[in-house]
């Protein structure tokens, strides 16, 4: 079966598993839709079996989708772990991939790499980006060894362990008076709010309306800050992200009065029984750890 089955198919299979939608598939593959239907297709032609049960809106696995589905991840992480290899001859002992949503990594993950690259000059280490679902679909997917997410993901044979959580604040680099350092929801209704994509969905819908257009609305939230240092938007943002701004007092915080914003959770996720369960074990400890948090707060 390995000697004949497309990788990219198997790669396909695995998102739709995961997702059950063919057109977010198509988007985490970057290729239309009907690319994927074909790939599927050619899957089920190959094993003689009907993979997913479709209808309108959703795909579901069938029961032979759900027997293949344990296969095709190991052919995927087989394959994913002898490029790797390769790679590696001659250079570095080992790879470790790390898969990162943006904010993360700006606050945590660059002093934590380089203090485990000085350490071992002998791992290569590769760090990926992405949304939480983007992440959490190349841990599935065995793409990469340790993913950090602003959401959970609970699966078994999987770990998730909460690393630390961020306090979201309202900011802007204009300057506060005594009658607006504190306002309410209603308040904001008259401000100049940029999307910064950092509020929890059901947060976001409470503050604001569900389909609320905003004048700017930034994907990657990180990119937010250099808006905010040249005009009097607002946004909302990780405390952690802004510090150096605030105690600069190029950006300050503004209290909401009648709204407690709940923390963005920082997750970390690894495969329990993954062959280099000793080197994300020493990458866990040493690089980006709680105590390591803690000692930096």
């Amino acid at each position: 079966m390995e000697e004949h089955m497309n990788i990219d198919y198997l790669r396909t299979f695995l998102t739709l598993a995961e997702n059950g939608s063919f057109s977010e598939t198509a988007k985490e593959h970057i290729v239309v839709q009907s690319t994927v239907s074909s790939r599927i297709q050619e899957l089920e032609k190959e094993l003689g079996q009907s993979l997913f049960i479709r209808s309108y809106s959703h795909a579901e696995l069938t029961l032979a989708g759900q027997a293949f589905l344990e296969y095709a991840k190991n052919i995927v992480e087989l394959e994913n772990r002898a490029i790797d290899r390769i790679g590696l001859v001659g250079q570095f002992s080992e790879r470790l991939t790390i898969g990162t949503v943006y904010a993360f990594h700006k606050c945590y993950l660059v002093q934590g790499t380089r203090r485990f690259l000085e350490k071992h000059s002998d791992i290569s280490v590769r760090i990926e980006f992405g949304h939480s679902r983007h992440i959490i679909s190349a841990m599935h997917q065995g793409k990469i060894d340790i993913g950090y997410s602003h959401h959970p993901f609970r699966h078994t044979g999987f770990q998730c362990d909460l690393v630390c959580e961020d306090e979201i604040i309202l900011v802007t680099s204009k300057q506060p008076t005594d009658l607006n350092e504190c306002i309410t929801l209603k308040d904001m209704e008259t401000l100049r709010i940029y999307n910064s994509n950092f509020l929890y969905a059901d947060t976001h819908n409470r503050i604001f309306s569900r389909y609320k257009a905003f004048q700017l609305d930034i994907d990657i939230g990180e990119n937010i800050i250099p808006y905010l240092l040249n005009d009097d938007g607002y946004a909302f943002v990780p405390r952690k992200l802004v510090e150096k701004e605030l105690s600069n007092e190029l950006l300050f915080e503004i209290e909401i009065v009648d709204e407690q914003i709940p923390p963005m959770n920082n997750y970390v996720i690894y495969k329990s029984t993954s062959p280099k369960r000793k080197l994300i074990q020493q990458w866990l400890n040493e690089a980006v750890s709680y105590t390591h948090l803690r000692a930096h707060e």
